[in-house]
């Protein structure tokens, strides 16, 4: 299997359907520190077959975050590699990583009457 079947990337939908508390950082063997999605928008994908949107992680207290390519544990333990960076803090203090997607777009089922 390739590195990119191992870590394929989140959609929007997946994202946005997900508990914003039920996400994870990945900072090596057994030990994870849990992140909350703070904010998911959509961006201008390059076409029609494509999407593009923004997912921005808070951190806990205490976390200072660089830019890299971090390992990003979903609702159902899936496992995403995404290159992310340092953006604004929330208003509390807590530092924030922001991932910017841009994917192919899943396979619509089609619909039989």
């Amino acid at each position: 299997m390739s590195a990119a079947g191992q870590f394929p990337m989140p959609t929007f939908a997946e994202l946005q359907a997900a508990d914003r508390h039920a996400f994870a950082l990945w900072l090596g063997p057994q030990q994870r520190v849990a992140i909350e999605r703070v904010q998911l928008s959509e961006g201008v994908a390059m076409s029609a077959r494509h999407e593009c949107f923004l997912v921005f992680f808070a951190l806990p207290a205490g976390l200072l975050p660089q830019q890299g390519v971090y390992r990003v544990i979903g609702p159902q333990q899936q496992e995403w590699l995404l290159l992310m960076t340092p953006v604004q803090p929330e208003p509390d203090g807590r530092h924030v990583l922001q991932a910017v997607l841009h994917r192919e777009r899943e396979p619509q089922a089609e619909c039989r009457a």
